[in-house]
């Protein structure tokens, strides 16, 4: 059995993890949502950069991507979105009636 340092093996492992991003990304699209990273370019330019709900042209991700919306029922995939309404969608659930709940909560005031 042989010594391994651990600090050699993480730096290994991030410069592993920066010069795969790409394929892993595709990877993970094509396995999730059954999309390619060209339709996902496509559907960045169709949407014009822009968040399909609040309509900013920047992701606010931590790797700066956009999130691609999908109903998990019908694993249809709906739009592209930015971080915040990506979450702020399923915290609501994706759910029509809570999210209208909260529309006419803020509405009373």
């Amino acid at each position: 059995m042989s010594y391994v340092d651990k600090g050699k093996q993480r730096e290994a492992n991030k410069r592993w993890y920066a010069a795969n991003r790409e394929r892993r990304r595709e990877y993970q699209y094509l396995r999730k949502y059954g999309v390619t990273i060209a339709e996902y370019e496509s559907m960045v330019v169709n949407q014009m950069g822009c968040c399909a709900v609040c309509g900013i042209n920047e992701p606010k991700t931590r790797w700066n991507i956009w999130h691609i919306d999908h109903c998990s029922e019908t694993n249809t995939v709906r739009h592209l979105l930015c971080g915040p309404c990506n979450m702020g969608l399923g915290l609501f659930k994706h759910d029509i009636k809570l999210l209208q709940q909260a529309v006419d909560y803020l509405n009373k005031f």
